[in-house]
């Protein structure tokens, strides 16, 4: 996995995260995008082809499952989405897996969890591309 090929697009409501995923992946060579909302992720993919989405669950308006929905909803995009979020319980990591998600971190996170979940997520899509 090449890192300056793989474009994140990071979602989430509060700026610090969004700066500091960003900040981090940046680093490991990732380019990055981020979004303040799902609909502004929503709004964003219309023009982008993120190879993965870092997707908080909680957040004002849509929520992060309802804008994993129309992700996976539409058929022209179909990136990796690991979803991220301090709700811990079963039931949400299993809804956000039923509705499409690929992976479920719980913050607060490792930030070596959060670049192995990365690294194996889109690993595995590449693996099922070819």
């Amino acid at each position: 996995m090449d890192p300056g090929e793989r474009l994140v697009l990071i979602v989430d409501d509060e700026p610090d995260i969004r700066t500091f995923l960003q900040d981090m992946l940046e680093i490991k060579g990732f380019r990055c995008e981020s979004a303040d909302s799902g609909s502004a992720a929503l709004a964003k993919l219309a023009s982008l082809e993120p190879d993965l989405v870092l997707l908080d669950i909680m957040m004002p308006g849509m929520s992060g499952i309802e804008a994993l929905r129309h992700i996976r909803e539409r058929s022209d995009i179909s990136p990796a989405i690991v979803m991220i979020s301090c709700l811990t319980h079963p039931n949400t990591t299993l809804r956000a897996l039923e509705e499409g998600a690929d992976h479920f971190v719980v913050k607060p996170f490792r930030v070596n969890e959060l670049l192995e979940t990365i690294e194996m997520v889109l690993d595995r899509r590449d693996a099922e591309a070819s």
